[in-house]
């Protein structure tokens, strides 16, 4: 099965206190499935995908939950920083 990287930043390493964990899923998954498998593995998780901050890349450039992901990405998970 392939296996997806992500990188936690910001409150999201918090609430799973660590900064990076995998998850497998099945072949030609998207990456909201494979978000979906992240917050079933941890369920602190849960509702991060209705955040509107919710920041999702892969290899610098953001990508949609409809994305089909590969064995091996990395996607880094973080939350929107605002200012002025």
């Amino acid at each position: 099965m392939p296996r997806v990287k992500f990188k936690l930043l910001m409150k999201y390493r918090d609430l799973v206190g660590k900064p990076e964990v995998e998850v497998e899923v099945p072949e030609k998954a998207t990456v909201k499935e494979a978000l979906e498998n992240l917050i079933t593995q941890y369920p602190s998780l849960k509702g991060i995908e209705s955040d509107n901050g919710l920041v999702l890349l892969r290899k610098g450039k953001g990508v949609n939950l409809e994305d089909l992901v590969e064995d091996a990405d990395e996607i880094s998970v973080l939350h929107s920083v605002g200012g002025g």
